[in-house]
């Protein structure tokens, strides 16, 4: 492990300004809410690696709420483990990350369709994230400007205070009278010739200052795959954030063959959609970790990929953490494994790995903002 190289690279710009200036707005008590988008692959997806990031960030400046979550269950896809999931009817799995699904994607890559008029979800916060950030306000995610959908009605009406739908971004509001820990969803036709829903996400909000980490994760996501994604652009507008992080790359290096320049393409092409999305956002790169494939290290079409990623990020004036070289560069997945920070798939990492993970990214990011900034390193959580 390279633990010098261990710092966010800015190429002598400070691409990092707008979530600086966030974070000291809020330690200042001038505004209330910092918020962070996190976009990835499996790496994201069972949320190991940011509950750890998240858990930091929320112990120096508070929790303004779990963020952007997906309902995995209606998926059929594993989920983080600080929520659960319970659904009644029929649900269709739809994944941008697979070629055959067609289906109208939005931050999650991820939905869950239905024709079941009257099929219900119950999202249950537990644990520390229960106690930590009840919700007293959320927005579901779906196509609310199509006629053909059905609509949404949260169970238990007398709890909320004020809803809003939002026809244009694609999502229902509702502000509850008191924060709570578990909310249960309904479908209802409220006219003819509704006959399906998609839902693409939610996002949850708490009742107090501080900082949302939110995450979009998906196993098998590519950054093509989040070009599928069709409300994207307006559902990250609604989110409004301060920093957005990419976390992709290693389902791009990993298929049966490695097109460079349609990589190239596609992350300019995406990063040209986020920036439009949230011109205000600081934009931070990752690259992605040492993997074999196959049972053979995959180093030159990941070394390739990183320097793609470092070299549009240069000229799209993004910073990048290049985990890569942190991590080692090539062919340190098999020291990773050995070590019990990796499983032995070559790919994916232990708990142990993803909390390492996390706090090499949370030093690196805090440092960025230390030279210019009053925020201050702070002790790590500990595992």
């Amino acid at each position: 492990m390279a633990v010098e190289a261990n710092q966010i690279l800015t190429f002598g710009a400070d691409p990092l300004r707008p979530f600086r200036e966030a974070t000291e707005a809020l330690t200042a008590g001038q505004r209330r809410t910092v918020r962070v988008v996190h976009l990835g692959d499996s790496h994201l997806q069972a949320d190991l690696l940011t509950a750890r990031v998240r858990d930091a960030w929320q112990a120096d400046y508070g929790s303004a709420g779990r963020g952007l979550v997906f309902p995995y269950a209606l998926a059929r896809t594993n989920n983080p483990y600080d929520y659960r999931v319970i659904a009644t009817g029929t649900w269709l799995p739809r994944r941008s990350a697979i070629p055959a699904h067609h289906s109208n994607w939005g931050l999650a890559g991820l939905a869950g369709a239905t024709a079941t008029a009257g099929a219900t979800f119950t999202l249950r916060l537990v644990g520390a994230t229960a106690a930590r950030s009840p919700v007293a306000r959320v927005r579901v995610f779906y196509p609310l400007d199509d006629s053909a959908s059905y609509r949404l009605e949260l169970v238990d009406s007398a709890g909320v205070a004020a809803y809003r739908p939002d026809y244009t971004a694609g999502c229902g509001e509702w502000t509850l009278r008191a924060p709570v820990t578990t909310l249960t969803f309904r479908v209802r036709q409220t006219r003819p010739g509704q006959r399906r829903l998609i839902l693409q996400g939610l996002h949850l909000e708490s009742d107090t200052p501080g900082l949302d980490w939110s995450v979009a994760g998906g196993n098998g996501a590519t950054v093509a795959s989040y070009l599928r994604c069709g409300r994207l652009r307006r559902q990250l507008a609604v989110l409004n954030p301060d920093l957005v992080v990419v976390s992709l790359g290693t389902n791009d290096v990993f298929g049966g063959s490695f097109d460079s320049v349609a990589f190239r393409r596609d992350v300019g092409t995406f990063l040209q959609m986020l920036q439009r999305a949230a011109p205000q956002a600081a934009l931070l790169l990752t690259t992605p970790g040492d993997t074999y494939r196959n049972g053979r290290p995959n180093a030159a079409r990941t070394a390739a990929a990183t320097r793609i990623l470092i070299d549009v990020a240069e000229q799209t004036d993004c910073a990048v953490w290049d985990f890569n070289r942190v991590m080692g560069g090539a062919n340190s997945i098999p020291n990773w494994t050995a070590t019990g920070l990796a499983q032995r798939d070559y790919v994916h990492y232990t708990l142990r790995g993803y909390q390492l993970q996390a706090d090499l990214l949370t030093i690196a990011l805090r440092a960025a903002l230390v030279p210019i900034g009053p925020v201050a390193p702070r002790v790590l959580l500990k595992p």
